[in-house]
């Protein structure tokens, strides 16, 4: 049998098998999470405005930012959980014990911060108590969700993390009965949502992951973390960064009609994502974490460039849906259209990269993506507006692809290979 006959033969017979039966059950909870995350992002931007929702929008935008020392551990627990599952307990405790040394420094920074560059939208009360909800309550959430997705019960991950968008949505409709929805109240409602949901949780697993000690040094456990914790604020600086910029450079409702292109754009991130997020385990284990990567990751990518399309097709439909006031969101989410799947490109090669071992490049490939953003939306918002901040993602998401590519490239064809990646090429 000829070459291109016997590739074409096991790519007719390749079968993702539980992948994607993991990915159907992910894809399951996070059709709830989505379908009532919308649904509260449709009542919110209802009542609030463009103007009111893009206030609203950019001190949480600006305050997740500062959610990064617990997805750094969490990511060192999925990825060291998943090769060695004998460390589980022990892994789990380091994750604890780093999101009780960040938290309260990065309260202080992200209210800080949050109120220098949008202060002038909220009043400050306003402002804490979304910090608290996002860099408390939202990663602590996380983190619980992660802990499941380290066993492979990604399920469950994707009903935890389903729970507290449906604790804040049923907070919106009760609530909203007997008082007026302003930016300021409903910063106190999803507050009082998220803080209920985790006491919820942590009364329900208090005994989940047993009382395990860890002999990991904490300097240790930071060092590990770091990359990951790094990268992952870079990556949220660059996702995040444009709504508060634009609220300042231009007005709020200009972040507001951003921030609704891109929950439109989540909607086709959903399938999309847990494909993305049962794939990681399955790289960071292979013997060939790069051919891994990229044979499960064709199923993704489809699937973003045919919901791309599906996005072109509905995006007239903004207004009727929220209201005039996002009519500027209409040529958002066309010229966003193609961004998912120029991003699962890129995260086909962050993962590729961590199952490799190479994570430490992370510094420099998601710092210049963060730098890069804040420069390119400086540049073009001021003249352009919002499709200057879309056209910045898009510049941005290339560079990142350039760089990673280029890394893996170059140590690939480098005699200092790590053995993780001698044994991906063989």
């Amino acid at each position: 049998m000829s070459a291109p006959a016997a590739t074409l033969t096991k790519l007719l017979a390749w079968r993702p098998g539980g992948y994607l039966r993991a990915s159907g059950a992910l894809f399951g909870w996070l059709t709830v999470r989505t379908l009532a995350q919308t649904a509260l992002f449709v009542l919110v931007a209802r009542t609030l405005g463009a103007e009111g929702y893009g206030a609203l929008i950019s001190a949480m935008a600006l305050a997740s930012i500062f959610s990064f020392a617990i997805m750094g551990a969490a990511a060192v627990l999925v990825r060291e959980g998943a090769r060695d599952p004998d460390r589980l307990p022990h892994l789990t405790r380091d994750t604890v014990r780093l999101w009780l040394l960040y938290m309260p420094i990065l309260c202080v920074v992200a209210a800080t911060m949050t109120q220098l560059m949008v202060g002038h939208l909220l009043p400050i009360s306003a402002i804490l108590a979304i910090v608290v909800a996002e860099v408390v309550c939202a990663t602590a959430v996380d983190g619980v969700g992660r802990a499941y997705q380290s066993r492979d019960r990604v399920a469950t991950m994707g009903l935890i993390s389903s729970g507290l968008i449906l604790s804040r949505l049923a907070a919106f409709v009760i609530i909203g009965r007997f008082t007026h929805w302003t930016p300021a109240t409903w910063a106190f409602g999803y507050l009082g949502s998220s803080a209920a949901y985790l006491g919820l949780l942590v009364l329900v697993n208090k005994h989940g992951h047993g009382a395990a000690g860890s002999d990991t040094p904490m300097a240790q456990a930071i060092k590990a973390s770091l990359p990951f914790s790094f990268s992952y604020a870079a990556q949220k600086v660059q996702a995040e960064i444009n709504k508060p910029m634009l609220a300042r450079i231009t007005d709020a409702s200009g972040a507001g009609a951003l921030s609704a292109a891109q929950r439109f754009t989540d909607l086709l991130l959903l399938p999309v994502l847990a494909m993305l997020e049962s794939l990681a385990p399955r790289v960071y284990r292979a013997q060939k974490p790069i051919s891994t990567a990229f044979t499960l990751g064709l199923v993704p990518l489809a699937t973003a460039i045919l919901g791309g399309g599906a996005l072109v097709a509905a995006a007239n439909t903004i207004p009727w849906i929220l209201g005039p006031s996002f009519e500027a969101s209409v040529p958002a989410v066309v010229l966003l259209a193609a961004l998912p799947a120029v991003q699962v490109i890129r995260w086909l090669l962050s993962t590729a990269m961590t199952g490799l071992d190479l994570h430490r490049h992370f510094f420099l490939v998601h710092g210049t993506g963060a730098v890069t953003n804040v420069l390119l939306v400086a540049a073009l918002a001021p003249a352009f507006g919002l499709s200057g901040a879309v056209c910045a993602a898009y510049g941005t998401e290339g560079v990142l692809i350039l760089i990673q590519g280029w890394i893996l490239v170059q140590i690939i064809r480098g005699s200092g290979s790590p053995p993780r990646l001698v044994r991906s090429l063989n």
